[in-house]
């Protein structure tokens, strides 16, 4: 039996398309299912990134791209961000995230967006 207000946590290791939000079309990793949302970190191939409102964030390099088909250099948003599972489109297959970028993950993963 669930508790009232219990929310089911799950752990996942995936790579999905963005398909709703700002960074529609890139890819997120998801480590992470909490009710019908995805605990998530953003991928590009920027540097920066510069939102509508003026704010620009610097991004984390990779050391490995995450995708296998390319030599891209990859890199994630400086913080881990949660949003509905509606929000996301197809799943990558054979994206992995190598084990010199495993500690990069697992610190922003800590961090929440400002």
């Amino acid at each position: 039996m669930i508790k009232q207000g219990k929310r089911n946590k799950r752990k996942l290791y995936i790579f999905k398309k963005r398909i709703r939000g700002y960074g529609k079309g890139h890819p997120a990793f998801i480590y992470e299912r909490v009710g019908d949302e995805y605990k998530y970190i953003g991928l590009t191939t920027s540097e920066k990134i510069k939102f509508k409102n003026g704010v620009e964030i610097i991004t984390i390099r990779l050391i490995n791209n995450p995708n296998p088909n390319s030599n891209d250099i990859s890199y994630v948003m400086p913080y881990s961000e949660q949003r509905p599972t509606t929000h996301f489109g197809r799943k990558f297959v054979n994206w992995k995230i190598s084990s010199k970028d495993n500690e990069t993950i697992e610190n922003i993963k800590k961090q929440k967006k400002p």
